[in-house]
């Protein structure tokens, strides 16, 4: 029996973030209002954090695009429904450019990048390199083996080397490793299985920040101020009584018990052993259905860094476009590959042998001991070794800010640093932007780095460093399968520990918008065991 000294609720939900909020939104609206969220954090949102400057300005360093907005309930609801949240299609105006291949480290001439020419037909070629990964790797096949994507890519262009240029066999798979900035993952490390995005319509940045989302949400819970307790870190979960009623238990040692617990903390601290610093026990352990598959899932790292300067006078790049990638250099194996065909073709040669695949996949229990630069400087990522995103928010917000877009290991990197040191990271990439523009009004070059303007705010993203995250969002390595995890965790814990959250749920999986929507499950789920819905198709959401 429960001691009556212990607190008792109907429903606790661990984090604060969009599934759980939603879920306690829906809860109490639909009578449930016995509810107590608990939030590691001293703010809720989890991976949904606005920055507002003192100007009014406002960054996401977590989640900023709808995604899938042909099937996203957020964009119906606050764009298309309520004119809610104003947005920015920023896929439309795009340049790319690249380092020259003989490009060193330490030179400093503006003449060391380009911006890559249409004449090249990259895109082209990037399109069907896709459709080869995707016939290469039918998730039906048993008998087809997952591998990283670097080696797809050698295979793609060993089996096209007659038709393919110089220029795009060294240039293509770079264009490519964009795919990089949305699993926030190196293509040597990144599953070729899952790596293509199947977008169910376009992707739109949020313009007011995911911050006016959750303040909607919270203002459905009147009673927000005494449900949710923020800087409560969990330590166990305890089925007790016969299993009937669930018991959590604080790292300060206060004990809760509830009816229905719902968990929403990301993949990643689920997967955590217990003696790391974050973790959550269960009592008893989870079960195989869920506690195998997440040995088979790893969590990557999509950083950001924000630069503000100081007027649109420091403006260097061509305001009429959104968004600016800067290609890696041209991997070593592609550029010799490239030179020995070039050889074989003026000689007249007959065959060329395919490259060797590549072997160098971290595996998932050394990436703290790899990412530890101060420890191992020499795993110490370079600039011009991956592909760079930058935003531009001149054209949707008339603001003189880039935002670098960056993934694991330069995200780790990035967010290990300090402020300076980022900047100092990624201005060679924006020296070669800003020397190849074709803009008259920004033509003049950069004779050296100190040139550029220097901004007069840095932010920077926080995610592998926040031991409540520890990365971004949910993604495959080779062998990874995410499909077993998300069954499993839907699924739950008995009927009374429940899981939500973007890795528990196919539909919007890795976005704001699939963790709302599996918020939106668990309290359905709720409900109808309470029988306040007979059936879940009953459940209208009134949104």
């Amino acid at each position: 029996m429960v001691s009556t000294n212990i607190q008792q609720k109907k429903v606790i939900i661990i984090g604060a973030g969009i599934s759980g909020l939603k879920a306690a939104s829906d809860l109490y609206r639909n009578g449930v209002k016995d509810i107590l969220i608990l939030e590691a954090r001293n703010r809720i949102g989890g991976r949904l954090l606005t920055l507002r400057t003192p100007e009014g300005n406002t960054y996401d360093l977590g989640a900023s695009w709808f995604h899938d907005t042909l099937s996203n309930p957020l964009f119906q609801k606050y764009v298309l429904n309520q004119d809610h949240t104003k947005i920015h299609y920023d896929d439309i105006n795009t340049e790319v450019y690249g380092y020259t291949e003989n490009y060193e480290n330490d030179n400093d001439s503006p003449d060391k990048g380009f911006k890559v020419p249409h004449s090249w037909g990259l895109e082209s070629v990037v399109g069907e390199m896709e459709k080869f990964i995707e016939s290469s790797m039918e998730f039906n096949d048993l008998n087809v083996e997952d591998t990283i994507l670097f080696n797809t890519v050698i295979e793609y262009i060993y089996s096209r080397r007659k038709v393919l240029t110089s220029d795009q066999i060294k240039y293509a798979p770079e264009l490519l490793r964009i795919l990089e900035l949305w699993h926030g993952i190196d293509w040597k490390m990144m599953s070729s299985k899952y790596s293509l995005c199947e977008n169910e319509g376009r992707n739109a940045s949020n313009m007011d920040g995911y911050s006016k989302i959750l303040e909607d949400i919270l203002n459905s819970i009147p009673d927000s101020e005494n449900i949710i307790k923020t800087g409560i870190q969990v330590k166990e979960i305890a089925k007790i009584d016969n299993y009937s009623k669930v018991k959590i238990t604080t790292v300060n040692g206060e004990s809760i018990v509830a009816d229905y617990v719902i968990v929403t903390v990301p993949q990643s601290i689920l997967a955590l052993p217990d003696t790391d610093a974050g973790s959550i026990d269960f009592v008893p352990k989870l079960p195989q259905y869920i506690s195998e598959p997440l040995k088979k899932m790893h969590f990557n790292a999509l950083g950001k860094v924000v630069f503000e300067f100081k007027s649109t006078k420091d403006i260097f790049w061509n305001t009429d476009i959104d968004k600016f990638t800067v290609l890696a250099k041209p991997d070593k194996l592609f550029s010799k590959f490239a030179q020995d065909l070039d050889n074989c073709r003026k000689q007249n040669q007959g065959e060329i042998y395919k490259p060797d695949d590549e072997t160098s996949t971290i595996p998932i229990d050394l990436h703290s001991k790899y990412y530890n630069f101060k420890e191992n400087p020499q795993n110490i990522p370079k600039y011009y070794e991956h592909p760079i995103v930058f935003l531009s928010y001149y054209n949707s917000k008339k603001l003189p800010s880039l935002v670098a877009l960056v993934q694991s290991p330069v995200t780790n990197y990035i967010e290990s640093v300090s402020l300076e040191e980022a900047w100092e990271f990624l201005k060679p990439a924006l020296f070669v932007l800003a020397n190849n523009q074709n803009d008259k009004r920004h033509s003049s070059k950069f004779k050296t780095l100190a040139d550029l303007p220097i901004p007069k705010n840095i932010f920077k993203s926080n995610w592998t460093r926040d031991p409540f995250s520890r990365g971004s969002y949910a993604g495959c390595a080779p062998g990874d399968d995410p499909t077993d995890l998300i069954i499993g965790l839907s699924k739950g814990f008995g009927t009374n520990i429940r899981f939500a959250g973007e890795h528990t749920i196919f539909e919007g999986a890795g976005c704001a918008h699939g963790a709302w929507l599996s918020g939106k499950r668990e309290a359905n789920y709720v409900l109808n065991e309470l029988g306040v819905l007979k059936e879940e198709s009953m459940y209208i959401d009134e949104d």
